[in-house]
């Protein structure tokens, strides 16, 4: 049996017969082996484990969340479904109170920010926090009720036998289990193995690079117009995505620091001869953002790749003994305005739980034993991806987030701009600036195309 909590080494999970150590006996066969302790292997194993299951959680860093980078912020709703007022112990760097939407070009940014105290800070819908804390977090609660983790353990493939999945192998060396739940992120190795996935193209991802600027908590609250934990999310087009759809920057408060950073287009990138790293550090030294990081220091810099119009249908995630779910089933919304992907692993690794519990009640973890996963996916997860989906040829519209971009800016320079010769009406100015640039009946078809889609 297991002891809760208990850790055991590499060394020791992959020898072939039973151990007793300090009491705890350790056996190689497990109910489920959950690859990747991140958002949605940790939650999957979690309820797993609740269940009364015999997980085995492996994770490729030394400690979960090391390796694993994202922007910064997390929506809250499975959190609070799954462990209530979780606040009390997650790590959270701040609760997101602010939200701005910028159009940037070289040198103006035009802003709308909204700001609302209606609710208390932790009754956020979001929140800011870092990996290397929150993942870490997130496996301790699994290990609590039960499930083995283990760190520094590469997974190389499924051990299939005779055709059906029977566990994984690392190393040469295979661990046998009745499921396997691929939660292992954006590259999907185990899953295209499986069948579940075909290989990933550059245009299905997307590339998000980050920097963490070092700022006093008084120098974050005061430029960012916060208290105590509050926090602030912007999403930013134009400039410092150099121009290109479907791409944009992002600026996240933390304790102490400020996350920024840009997801863009690899193939419009390359097309485009422009290298992102640059992208990152220009929107740094942008002229509104030069105030806000005034006397900072960088002190983190990243990269990673980000799941994006990955056309699986949930159907398909799920084959006899094994799921995928997370990155690895290319779960993440750009809605353009927000940026999600932690809040729909965990309700993937949620969707994985349910189904693998109830397949395991039932006697076996055949395709159909497991296809409730369909089902609590469509609950949770689908609808949101299907808006998405629908508003994907908006985001891809250049227009918006270059000729737009820049007609905005005149526009609002134009608005503001007083020569004492007398001003003429809103309606000229905006016609004034729109010559040349898009014409009215384009407009008016680009903002009927967003409503509907959007």
């Amino acid at each position: 049996m297991f002891h809760r909590g208990a850790r055991l080494s590499r060394e020791s999970v992959f020898r072939a017969s039973a151990i007793t150590t300090d009491g705890l006996t350790f056996l190689e066969k497990f109910d489920v082996i959950v690859v990747g302790a991140g958002p949605a292997g940790s939650t999957a194993a979690y309820l797993m484990a609740r269940g009364g299951l015999k997980v085995l959680l492996l994770e490729r860093g030394k400690s979960p969340g090391e390796k694993n980078i994202f922007g910064g912020r997390i929506y809250s709703h499975v959190l609070k479904r799954i462990f209530g007022n979780f606040g009390d112990e997650a790590p959270v760097e701040r609760y997101v109170v602010r939200e701005s939407l910028g159009l940037m070009t070289d040198s103006d940014c035009t802003l709308l920010d909204f700001s609302s105290r209606r609710r208390g800070t932790r009754d956020a819908s979001s929140f800011i926090a870092r990996r290397s804390r929150f993942d870490k977090w997130l496996s301790e609660r699994a290990e609590a009720e039960g499930a083995l983790l283990v760190t520094g353990t590469r997974v190389d493939d499924l051990y299939i036998e005779n055709g059906e999945i029977r566990g994984i192998i690392s190393a040469g060396e295979s661990i046998d289990a009745d499921c396997v739940v691929d939660a292992e992120g954006v590259s999907a190795t185990l899953a295209r193995r499986g069948g579940l996935r075909s290989d990933v193209l550059p245009g299905q991802v997307k590339v998000g690079v980050k920097e963490t600027v070092k700022l006093s908590r008084e120098q974050v609250n005061d430029r960012f117009s916060l208290e105590d934990d509050e926090g602030a999310a912007s999403v930013f087009i134009g400039y410092p995505a150099g121009y290109l759809e479907a791409s944009g920057a992002f600026i996240y408060t933390n304790s102490d620091s400020v996350s920024i950073g840009v997801v863009a287009d690899p193939v419009k990138l390359s097309a485009s001869r422009i290298e992102v790293q640059r992208l990152v550090e220009d929107f740094r030294l942008h002229p509104f953002m030069r105030r806000l990081l005034r006397g900072g220091s960088v002190i983190e810099y990243s990269a990673h790749m980000i799941p994006n119009s990955v056309p699986v249908a949930p159907e398909n995630l799920v084959r006899g003994n094994f799921i995928a779910a997370g990155d690895a089933a290319g779960l993440f919304i750009n809605h353009g305005f927000t940026y999600r992907g932690v809040d729909l692993a965990m309700a993937s690794g949620e969707a994985a739980a349910k189904a693998v519990v109830a397949a395991h009640s039932s006697g076996g973890y055949s395709r159909e034993q497991l296809a409730s996963y369909h089902s609590h996916l469509a609950e949770a997860v689908l609808p949101e991806l299907e808006r998405a989906e629908r508003g994907a040829d908006v985001l891809h519209n250049p227009r918006i987030f270059s000729d737009y971009t820049h007609l905005i800016s005149d526009f609002m320079s134009d608005l503001f701009s007083i020569d004492g010769f007398g001003h003429g009406s809103v309606s000229s100015i905006l016609s004034e600036n729109m010559k040349g640039k898009v014409s009215r009946i384009r407009m008016l078809r680009d903002m009927l195309s967003a409503y509907r889609k959007m």
